[in-house]
């Protein structure tokens, strides 16, 4: 039985009674990727199964990331096929992978302050169903023909960076107001676990998708168009899942609305815990911004031009660039792993710094040699050391701005970082394109090498600056 027959099923279900939510996730463990979601349902629960990942919640949370996570990474193959299938050349290219950037960025403000004030259920529901539009019109985008079919894939991939920045935002805002300090790190790794098992699977339904092709009346389906379809179908069941399954951690709200923080300790004190006195360091935060837009810069860069690439320099297919990413995935789903059993033995600063370090020697290694080859070996090799850099990066980023800013209502700021992220990933298709055009690999991977380098001594000034709120107001001696 197909997965999404699993799941109508465990819907139906519902209607009888209330434990069918560890079927559910059961159901992904045991379904056609067996192997990798066993390993994340064992990397997301650790020892503490019976605790803190029993909330339900928080499992509807892991479920929905990654099923957005899929959406995302499987349709980012598909866009440069599908383009050429409209002769449309690499310049749409470059806006097709921006316009999705700038709707994350609109996105994440927009949804992010919404969600200051409007149940997050509301919330990212609504945002989905955006995505569920989006979905639909790149998928149909073939029938518009050469002119209206690539304004139909803008227009669908900026209504799906609607989705994913407004899921972001909404979500964080929601993690900051119902976990404890030591917990939101925990729970924000094993959330980008269940992204990285999702980018793994996304390119990997691509391969299953190649070489199909049949219609249903005025649809086409094949191996351009099925990943949009297939966007469109996760998009529905994630808001089946919420609808059925997600409630919200009312005692957590309660927590922060009413500033009660019981006996805990300074350490596990939820994050928001009422009115704020004081105000996070300006400059903290600017490097935690800094640093998460080199990060998607790299990350944008990635995406845009992997494909080109490979096909230029070493003839390889759809079916090859798949498998790449798939490779990226899994080498990021690892990542995750180590991270989650690792644990608070390292600082989030200490992570993010040597994220830096792994990124500027990924993109140095990516950079061709003088008489203008790049041997294989040296771009799989450096491709899969940036596929380490950028989850350390995002994941901890997150945690680490969340932390510094600390008792505020945190649906306005986490909007401005995940927008400072998506402008990243506007400006680095247009140029990645642009420098692969004038100056090859050499240009492109060692412009942003040298970015990551300056990145890496502006956060040694700023170090001390981005410590958690709790730290720099309860002494003015702050720890390296």
């Amino acid at each position: 039985m197909s997965l999404v027959a699993l799941l109508l099923e465990l819907a139906l279900k519902e209607l009888e009674g209330k434990n069918c939510l560890k079927e559910f996730l059961w159901v992904l463990a045991e379904g056609s990727w067996g192997v990798g979601f066993v390993a994340v349902t064992m990397f997301v629960s650790g020892n503490n199964r019976h605790t803190v990942d029993d909330v339900v919640w928080r499992k509807v949370f892991f479920v929905n990331v990654f099923f957005s996570c899929v959406s995302f990474s499987i349709v980012l193959p598909s866009i440069w096929p599908y383009l050429s299938v409209l002769h449309s050349n690499e310049s749409v290219l470059a806006f097709a992978v921006a316009i999705y950037s700038v709707g994350e960025a609109v996105g994440s403000l927009a949804f992010g302050a919404w969600s200051n004030k409007q149940s997050f259920k509301v919330v990212v529901i609504t945002c989905t169903l955006v995505g569920v539009v989006g979905s639909f019109l790149y998928s149909t985008a073939i029938a518009g023909g050469a002119f209206f079919g690539p304004i139909m894939i803008l227009t669908g991939r900026f209504l799906q960076g609607l989705w994913t920045g407004g899921a972001q935002a909404s979500q964080m805002n929601y993690l900051s107001r119902v976990l404890t300090d030591g917990d939101l790190t925990s729970m924000t790794v094993k959330m980008n676990g269940w992204a990285c098992l999702g980018f793994v699977v996304g390119p990997a339904f691509g391969v299953i998708f190649a070489g199909q092709k049949f219609s249903l009346g005025m649809f086409q389906f094949n191996e351009i168009t099925l990943p949009g379809y297939l966007c469109f179908l996760l998009g529905v069941m994630i808001i089946a899942a919420f609808t059925l399954f997600f409630n919200e951690d009312k005692e957590g709200l309660q927590r922060k609305d009413t500033g009660v923080a019981g006996l805990e300790s300074d350490e596990t004190q939820p994050l928001l815990k009422g009115p704020s006195t004081a105000s996070p360091l300006g400059f903290g935060l600017i490097m935690c911004n800094l640093v998460f837009a080199v990060h998607f810069f790299g990350f944008a860069l990635q995406e845009t031009i992997t494909t080109p690439v490979v096909q230029q320099f070493y003839g390889w297919n759809v079916f090859q660039a798949n498998s790449l990413f798939t490779g990226a995935g899994i080498l990021s789903l690892l990542t995750f792993v180590f991270l989650n059993y690792l644990g608070d033995s390292v600082s989030d600063r200490m992570l993010v710094f040597i994220s830096l370090v792994i990124g500027v020697i990924g993109y140095g290694l990516l950079m061709d040699l003088p008489s203008g080859v790049l041997p294989l070996w040296r771009f799989v090799l450096g491709f899969g050391v940036v596929s380490v850099a950028f989850p350390i990066g995002r994941a901890i980023v997150v945690a680490m701005y969340s932390k510094v800013i600390g008792p505020n209502d945190q649906g306005v700021w986490m909007g401005i970082l995940f927008a400072v992220g998506a402008l990243a990933r506007i400006l680095g298709p247009f140029l990645a394109v642009k420098g692969l055009e004038f100056g090859g690999p050499a240009l492109v991977f060692g412009g942003t090498s040298s970015i990551f380098a300056i990145s890496l001594v502006l956060m040694v000034i700023a170090y001390r600056t981005m410590a958690p709120f709790a730290e720099l107001h309860r002494t003015s001696e702050l720890p390296v």
